[in-house]
């Protein structure tokens, strides 16, 4: 199989609109919605990677996993999304910052 890495960062936004249109599906109040925070979004993405190269031999992602305290984490990621904090980061928010 030849590798056509995917961007991280469009995977990560396809990973917040997915987030919000599953909840959207079943109904949860706007309020009460529950966003991805940046350490929710590293661990779902190395999860994601782990079995992507498992069940294909091949990475997903051509960043690399450093091991911090919480977890694996792709820095480059990480320094984009640390302006959040600790708070959850919703599509529609992301979107207008980044200009998607």
């Amino acid at each position: 199989m030849k590798n056509k890495e995917i961007n991280v960062n469009d995977f990560f936004a396809f990973l917040l609109k997915t987030n919000e249109e599953m909840q959207n599906r079943v109904n949860i109040d706007e309020k009460d919605m529950e966003g991805l925070s940046n350490l929710k979004i590293q661990k779902l993405l190395y999860f994601i990677e782990a079995n992507f190269l498992k069940k294909y031999n091949t990475q997903l992602f051509s960043n690399d996993y450093y091991v911090w305290e919480y977890g694996p984490v792709i820095p480059e990621l990480y320094k984009q999304l640390k302006k959040f904090g600790k708070n959850p980061i919703f599509y529609e928010e992301f979107k207008k910052k980044w200009k998607l």
